[in-house]
């Protein structure tokens, strides 16, 4: 898919129509067919920018079960007290 802006000149109306397609001056239309973006990037009164299709974000892996010693052992973990290190005296 592209994006196609009409530039247009001095004088020129304020929408150029190509294929039914309106094109507002100096506007960017959305245009998915492919000879019309091949055509456009041959004209100087037409500018084209490529645009990339978002892909859908893949679904999130479920976290896995944590067995019952696994979930103990956190726990655990989570009771001991940290120790603050001794910072040295310069």
């Amino acid at each position: 898919m592209a994006q196609i802006k009409w530039l247009g000149g001095p004088g020129d109306p304020p929408v150029n129509t190509w294929k039914g397609i309106a094109f507002p001056k100096g506007k960017w239309v959305d245009i998915e067919d492919p000879s019309m973006i091949t055509r456009a990037k041959a004209n100087q009164f037409y500018e084209v920018r490529e645009t990339a299709i978002a892909k859908p974000a893949p679904e999130p892996e479920p976290e896995p079960e944590l067995d019952v010693e696994t979930e103990q052992e956190l726990a655990e973990l989570d009771e001991k007290p940290k120790v603050k290190k001794k910072s040295k005296a310069r």
